[in-house]
């Protein structure tokens, strides 16, 4: 009898051990796809602030570009595009070319007033991908 009953424990152990280890595979599956699901909204993060990174470098590898960005960051008013371009003695397309540029980089807002358009720094941008720039210009 002490056979027969140890046998049948044995197989109550090893039955609830099974169990346990299928709850924390269930448990270990569920984090897993956890982990998966923030792996992947993180990568998507990281692209497109890579793809943020590579638009503003391109915005101011232009000598123009920087001198727009230098006249803004000393301005505490907005701007007019006319005054931009008349500052830099650049033309009114050239002008509107670069501010193109670098509202697309999301460095300057350009907000418009009936015709009249005014350029503003962006300052979140340059706080989260480049901290202190402004203050070298």
């Amino acid at each position: 009898m002490a056979i027969f009953y140890n046998r049948i424990h044995s197989r109550y152990i090893l039955f609830k051990i099974e169990q346990k280890i299928y709850q924390h595979n269930k448990i270990i599956l569920g984090i897993d796809n956890l982990f998966v699901y923030f792996y992947n909204s993180f990568m998507t993060l990281e692209q497109m602030s890579d793809n943020q990174r590579i638009k503003i470098f391109n915005a101011l590898a232009d000598e123009k570009r920087i001198n727009i960005i230098r006249m803004l960051s000393h301005h505490e008013n907005r701007p007019r595009c006319s005054d931009i371009g008349r500052r830099l003695e650049i033309s009114k397309s050239n002008g509107s070319y670069h501010l193109k540029i670098l509202a697309e980089a999301n460095l300057v807002h350009i907000e418009r007033e009936g015709v009249t358009k005014y350029v503003s720094l962006n300052k979140e941008t340059f706080k989260q991908y480049l901290p202190g720039f402004l203050a070298t210009l």
